[in-house]
């Protein structure tokens, strides 16, 4: 498989020229890349594409019918099932998984890609991938910039880098702050998380993590690099995943114990009973609006599909993604008035923050060339199956070295996060623009929480090398994690095509502020004392250090985004109001909510898979009612019928049990 703009040889191309090791373990990493048996939850999952789907879900002996769930939910990413699996667990709710993309297994080819996280790269631009670009208009890089995401079941659980970070307390405890909610609060989800998290075989949770240290890899350049991260004058602290996160540690990857990416897909074997659950997952399906009641006010009670419409008889529930949640909602009538009015679009709810608070994660590559006599263990290793024969040798006798690794074998064992950078020559110290709103200056620039972080890759980082035939190199990627600048999600321009819904656009208005430019030329320069440390002196050919204004040239010609997105469908602080309460419900209407990575207010400083499994777990709070449970007391002539103290004490728990009930759904 050729990827754009790169020479790529997938894993299944070069397993062919290793000679055959007749041994237990080679016989099962080759199996690896062979197609597997469908999972448990199979007899759950209806593709749209099969010529029977229509006469079997929108009609009955003849007759169409409007198909009828209790919940619905719109996009299979992280949150999605993590939120559809949770509401299916017992059986009690009809639940009805909404994916415009193809399952995994309908896919053979990349299937084998996205089992083996070092295909991650042979999978951007794929049939799993939305392959969005975003406009043209950037005030800083003035260039589209192309932005992956996952277009199929488990969403971009399937096609990232299968990072797993959590974020810092510091992050949680203010969120819960701004949203006056403490179940954002550090102390809330920790045990959240540790029903996600799979660290051992013995656990059930859905999620497997490993740190880096725990894998079967061995690199000769990790002790090389640690080095020079004490010799920039960084600490190191013991978990990522542990609350703080200022200084450097290694990192941690969703990906199992034989090196198997734990994508979102997991939810369902792990938590979903398929002789029980309710649930079915549709693929293929687009989803053009959502549909809402003529009360006031506006209660959603289902979708429009490619396929037809589908209703809810509780909520609809939006979890597909930071863009695609927000196109939903303003296709269906719920964004800025004006704007909605300018594409002819009947307004439900006038929400003039949806799209308009878009957060990311920009980054760039830091790429230093190997000495000759020092060319090996990189990435580059595997652009040749010449290079590549002896890390397959080890990886199928022994399990071990490059092969094992991440994404493209490159281990990227160390990660290092900075907290608001201390003035660096030549530069100055960031500061905020005296205009900053009160939001701005309660959540930027804080001396607790990180503000970039850097990760040394073992080859050209992020990017594809140049020369990966004749170089190798060592790398600093460089991201962003709490930028001022804020882009947008909006409508595009009528098109030619009369009646066609309008097209996405995307602005991501990177480095739009000053101050993210501040911040990103402190991180580069923190990057440049990492390579140019006495460690790597011996190993790297020399790269001048350009002033200031050819860091910002480099800056703008390298800059690229992480594809992490929030902030689309923002929830309501202390500070003003946005389109969500504190419980992901959308205000101004009735039954419905918005999950995942679209709501945070503030971008997390974290790779935000593992918050948005988070949201999903959380969309709906608390205990959730049988569908058919009616819990009122029964009254005869004022007095509660039977006046037994037993009788009594059960009405009076059924009645504040109905009140709770009733109070996560009353808007």
């Amino acid at each position: 498989m050729q990827h754009k703009n790169a020479i790529y040889i997938t894993a299944s191309h070069l397993i062919k020229s290793l000679p055959s090791v007749c041994t237990p373990y080679n016989q099962v990493h080759r199996r690896a890349f062979l197609p597997q048996s469908p999972p448990a939850m199979s007899n759950v999952v209806f593709s749209s594409q099969h010529s029977s789907f229509r006469s079997a879900k929108f009609s009955k002996d003849g007759a169409p019918i409007t198909p009828e769930f209790d919940f619905v939910v719109v996009g299979g990413g992280p949150s999605g099932c993590a939120l559809a699996a949770r509401l299916a667990q017992d059986g009690k709710f009809s639940v009805l998984l909404l994916e415009e993309g193809v399952t995994v297994d309908q896919n053979p080819e990349l299937r084998n890609c996205v089992n083996a996280p070092l295909q991650t790269r042979s999978l951007h631009f794929s049939q799993f991938d939305a392959q969005y670009r975003s406009a043209p208009e950037e005030p800083f890089t003035g260039r589209e910039i192309d932005i992956n995401s996952g277009r199929v079941l488990g969403g971009s659980s399937c096609i990232n880098w299968a990072i797993w970070t959590r974020g810092p307390k510091d992050d949680y405890d203010l969120l819960a702050d701004l949203v006056d909610n403490p179940d954002f609060s550090w102390e809330k989800i920790v045990p959240v998380y540790e029903q996600i998290e799979k660290r051992s075989k013995d656990s059930q949770n859905p999620i497997s993590i490993r740190a880096i240290s725990q894998t079967p890899r061995t690199q000769r350049w990790s002790s090389v690099a640690e080095q020079s991260y004490k010799q920039a004058g960084f600490a190191k602290y013991d978990d990522v995943n542990g609350g703080p996160m200022l200084g450097y540690t290694e990192l941690v990857e969703n990906v199992d114990d034989k090196g198997t990416r734990s994508s979102a897909n997991g939810y369902f074997g792990a938590t979903v009973d398929p002789a029980k659950t309710r649930l079915e997952i549709w693929t293929g399906l687009r989803v053009s609006k959502i549909l809402f009641s003529e009360e006031q006010p506006p209660r959603a009670i289902g979708v429009q599909t490619s396929a037809g419409a589908v209703h809810a008889k509780r909520e609809v529930i939006l979890t597909a993604g930071a863009i695609q949640s927000a196109y939903l909602l303003l296709l269906s009538g719920i964004g800025p008035a004006a704007h909605l009015a300018e594409h002819g679009v009947s307004l439900v709810v006038d929400s003039p923050t949806i799209g308009q608070q878009m957060w990311e994660h920009p980054f760039m590559d830091l790429s230093f060339r190997l000495k000759d006599e020092y060319r090996a263990d990189t990435v580059e290793d595997l652009s040749s199956v010449k290079t590549a024969g002896r890390h397959l040798h080890t990886w199928a006798r022994e399990g071990k070295g490059m092969m094992s690794a991440r994404d493209r074998g490159a281990a990227q064992r160390w990660r290092v996060a900075l907290d608001p950078p201390r003035a660096v020559r030549p530069l100055t110290a960031p500061r905020l623009d005296p205009s900053a709103s009160p939001i701005e200056r309660a959540t930027l620039l804080r001396a607790v929480t990180p503000h970039f972080e850097n990760f040394l890759t073992y080859g050209h980082g992020l990017t594809t090398a140049p020369d990966p035939l004749e170089s190798s190199y060592m790398s600093i990627t460089t991201v962003l994690l709490r930028p001022k600048s804020r882009g947008s999600v909006s409508l595009a321009p009528a098109t030619a095509k009369s009646g066609a819904a309008p097209a996405v656009k995307i602005v991501l208005n990177q480095l739009k502020d000053k101050v993210d430019q501040e911040l990103m030329l402190q991180a580069l320069e923190r990057a440049f004392d990492i390579l140019q440390a006495d460690a790597w002196t011996e190993h790297l050919e020399p790269r001048p250090r350009p002033d200031r204004d050819g860091l910002l040239e480099l800056i703008k010609k390298d800059l690229r985004t992480m594809w992490h997105f929030g902030g689309t469908v923002p929830m309501s602080t202390k500070f003003g109001a946005g389109a969500l309460d504190n419980r992901f419900r959308v205000l101004g209407v009735t039954g419905l909510r918005v999950a995942g990575e679209s709501l945070p207010v503030l971008a997390l400083c974290a790779f935000p898979e593992s918050a948005s499994r988070r949201h999903g777990r959380r969309a709906l709070p608390g205990r959730l009612p049988h569908p058919g449970h009616r819990l009122r007391p029964r009254r005869t002539g004022g007095s509660v019928h039977r006046t037994g103290p037993r009788e009594r004490r059960r009405v009076i728990g059924a009645a504040r049990r109905q009140q709770q009930i009733q109070s996560m759904y009353t808007y």
